[in-house]
Formats: C-alpha cells, sequence, structure tokens
C-alpha cells in the first residue's frame, strides 16, 4: 500500500477531517441532506443573491480607479465601498 502524507489525506478527505475536527474542539453538528427541491430553492436564493449584488454595484457611486486601488487595500469596507470598488474596476 502506498504511503499517503497527512496533507494528502486531509485534502482527499477534507469534509471528514474537518467534521473530525470540529467534534474534536467541542462543536455539535449536524448533517443536513438537501432534497431535490431544497437544492432548486438554493439555486433560486443564489441567483437572486447575484442579482441583488449586481444591482448594487450598478447602483453605486462612481469613483476613480485610483482612489478604488487606494482604498481596495484597506480591510473593514462597507456594503457601499467595496460596491463602488467593483464598479471602478469593471
Amino acid at each position: 500500500m502506498p504511503v499517503v502524507s497527512p496533507q494528502n489525506h486531509e485534502e482527499n478527505n477534507l469534509r471528514k477531517c474537518l467534521i473530525a475536527a470540529l467534534t474534536e474542539a467541542g462543536h455539535t453538528l449536524q448533517e443536513i441532506v438537501l432534497e431535490t427541491s431544497d437544492i432548486d430553492a438554493l439555486r433560486s436564493a443564489k441567483d437572486e443573491v447575484k442579482e441583488r449584488n449586481a444591482q448594487d454595484i450598478f447602483n453605486a457611486e462612481t469613483i476613480p480607479i485610483e482612489e478604488a486601488n487606494n482604498i481596495a487595500s484597506k480591510t473593514g469596507l462597507d456594503w457601499q465601498t467595496r460596491c463602488q470598488i467593483q464598479k471602478a474596476k469593471l
């Protein structure tokens, strides 16, 4: 049997390793299996979020690309500012 490095094992079994690590840390986990209809609802919700995000970016105030580059590296930016940066980079 070939030798498998711990990193390869974790990458190939990410879900199992994550569950084990969270359980060892004292977290309570509950496995949820989505029905087909739930998956369709999830896809629909994702599409709605993408549409809302696109609208927010479209409606954001236009700023120069230089300003966008200057503030893009800062942390803790609010949603409006992040939309302005995205709009400037388009």
